[in-house]
C-alpha cells in the first residue's frame, strides 16, 4: 500500500503479509479473523515492490474480526498499528487522527441501519439458532448460564431440569 503525502513530505510504503482465517462458532455463526504484519515478520518467499524507490517504508500491523450476527448484520472489531516513519506536530496528528475517526464514523452511519428491523432480525437469527440445536446437547456457555441459574434459583432444581429439557424440544 502507498501513501501520498503533501509536496515536501516523502510519500511512505507498507510491506505486510496478509492470512484470514473462517471459524465457525459454538452457536453456528460464522466469524472471520484477518490479520496482517510486516513482511519482515513473514517466513517464505518475498517478493519486492517495484516503484518503491525514493519513498520511506513504514510499519502496519492489525487484525480485523467479523462476527455474523444475521444475515444481513455483523460486529467488526479493528484493532491497527502504524508507523508511518514521521514526525509530526501534535496539531498535525490530532487534525489526521480527527480524520480518521470522521471518515470511520461516516461509513458506520452510511451502513446503519433502522434499529428496530436490526433487533427483529436479530431476535429471528437467535429462534433460529435455537431451533436448530434441538435436542443437540448444550453448549459450554449455555450449561454455564444454567449453572448460575441453579445458584440463583436457590435449590429450586427442578425447575431448571425443565427448563434444560425444554431447551433441548424434550
Amino acid at each position: 500500500t502507498c501513501v501520498k503525502f503533501p509536496h515536501g513530505v516523502s510519500n511512505r510504503y507498507f510491506d505486510s503479509w496478509i492470512t484470514w482465517e473462517a471459524r465457525t462458532l459454538e452457536d453456528g455463526s460464522e466469524e472471520y479473523i484477518i490479520a496482517f504484519v510486516p513482511m519482515s515478520d513473514y517466513v517464505g518467499i518475498y517478493h519486492s515492490l517495484k516503484g518503491t524507490d525514493g519513498m520511506i517504508k513504514g510499519l502496519s500491523k492489525g487484525v480485523h474480526v467479523v462476527k455474523e450476527l444475521t444475515n444481513n448484520t455483523c460486529v467488526w472489531t479493528k484493532i491497527l498499528f502504524a508507523d508511518i516513519k514521521l514526525a509530526l506536530p501534535k496539531r498535525i496528528m490530532d487534525v489526521m487522527l480527527k480524520g480518521q475517526l470522521n471518515w470511520a464514523n461516516e461509513t458506520q452511519e452510511e451502513h446503519r441501519r433502522n434499529g428496530k428491523e436490526v433487533d427483529k432480525e436479530t431476535r429471528l437469527a437467535l429462534a433460529e439458532v435455537m431451533r436448530r440445536r434441538r435436542g443437540m446437547p448444550l453448549t459450554s456457555k449455555q450449561e454455564e448460564l444454567f449453572k448460575r441459574c441453579e445458584e440463583l434459583g436457590s435449590g429450586v432444581v427442578g425447575e431448571v431440569e425443565d427448563w434444560k429439557l425444554k431447551l433441548l424440544g424434550w
